[in-house]
């Protein structure tokens, strides 16, 4: 029973809130929505083009540091040599 008084409550709320609502209203609410979408489609491309952006730029970091690391030890092994 309770279940059933919620659920006419929520109908209720819904029911007022479409009455209350004009066609303009409604057709601004769908344009503001449709606008975050193109928003949010916008945002994770960029995201994701940063991200790509950030893993090569990390792997080319890598590389240098494995270089510099591997030109140390070469470095290392001279001086001791001598």
């Amino acid at each position: 029973m309770q279940e059933f008084i919620a659920q006419l409550n929520e109908l209720r709320s819904v029911v007022f809130e479409r009455l209350l609502t004009t066609p303009l209203e409604v057709l601004q609410r769908k344009e503001f929505l449709e606008d975050m979408q193109s928003n949010k489609a916008k945002c994770d491309a960029a995201i994701a083009k940063l991200h790509h952006e950030r893993s090569e730029i990390t792997a080319v970091a890598d590389q240098k540091v494995v270089i510099m690391a591997a030109l140390c030890n070469r470095a290392g092994h001279y001086i001791f040599a001598l």
